[in-house]
């Protein structure tokens, strides 16, 4: 998690989640949020996964 604080934004969270299926292919999620929605944010990412 990365903690980026600015005086006109105050401070957001940026998270990235890295996902390999194999040599052919990956993905990536980010998710940017307040304080408040680190929560949610750690949920949508945890439960991530390629179809």
């Amino acid at each position: 998690m990365l903690r980026v604080t600015h005086a006109d934004c105050g401070t957001l969270y940026l998270r990235m989640t890295l996902i390999s299926l194999d040599d052919r292919g990956s993905a990536f999620l980010l998710g940017l949020t307040e304080e408040r929605g680190r929560e949610q944010v750690d949920r949508v990412l945890g439960d991530a996964s390629l179809l």
